[in-house]
């Protein structure tokens, strides 16, 4: 079974924001640390087509060009990002393999029993089993676009929200009102009751 990869992100509060080259240069350090600390001979990757999971592919074999890198996909209709994210695998000399689940709604019971309750990200299944046959680590992207700015729908919305005077947090916090659609557990007890979702 693969292993799960994820390392916290330390904010520093003071005042001042990293440059792109630190962000990137970040990045890579925490692929690499993920890399060096398992020691896989070969990774799998959730691929769509997405701003998330592109970037991740990109860093990951900018960093280890020779490493086997398995690129997963998961589609549920004719409307699938597949054959995009196939070229995407393809051009950064990866092997692609694309999961068609003809009928989610028969596996739903089995995967709201996994995780006890119903969410909307359930479609990870489909990315850790297929892994399991290839992999010994599985990278997504998950974050990568709230980080990244993947979600452009809810530009129009921040920029209306947005001041130039604004500091870090009331940034944040408009960013956060743009998400009035997702799902946060426990929102109120980590965020506080002044802010609100919804």
């Amino acid at each position: 079974m693969p292993k799960l990869v994820s390392d916290q992100v330390k904010v520093k509060r003071n005042g001042t924001y990293p440059s792109s080259k630190d962000i990137e240069k970040e990045l890579r350090n925490i692929i690499s640390a993920a890399i060096s600390k398992h020691n896989p001979k070969t990774i799998s990757l959730a691929l769509s087509t997405g701003v998330d999971s592109n970037l991740m592919l990109a860093l990951l074999r900018d960093e280890y060009p020779s490493l086997n890198i398995k690129c997963i996909s998961v589609s549920f209709d004719e409307a699938s990002e597949a054959t995009y994210a196939k070229k995407i695998a393809e051009s950064k000399d990866t092997d692609f393999y694309n999961v068609t689940v003809d009928n989610p709604l028969k596996d739903l019971p089995f995967l709201i029993s996994i995780v006890k309750e119903p969410r909307w990200n359930l479609y990870q299944y489909y990315f850790i089993e297929k892994s399991k046959k290839y992999s010994d680590i599985l990278f997504t992207g998950d974050g990568g676009d709230e980080l990244f700015g993947g979600y452009t729908f809810r530009y129009t919305k921040f920029l209306k929200l947005f001041d130039e005077d604004d500091d870090w947090k009331q940034r944040t916090i408009h960013y956060l009102e743009c998400h009035e659609r997702d799902w946060v557990p426990d929102q109120e007890k980590i965020f506080g009751e002044n802010i609100k979702f919804d």
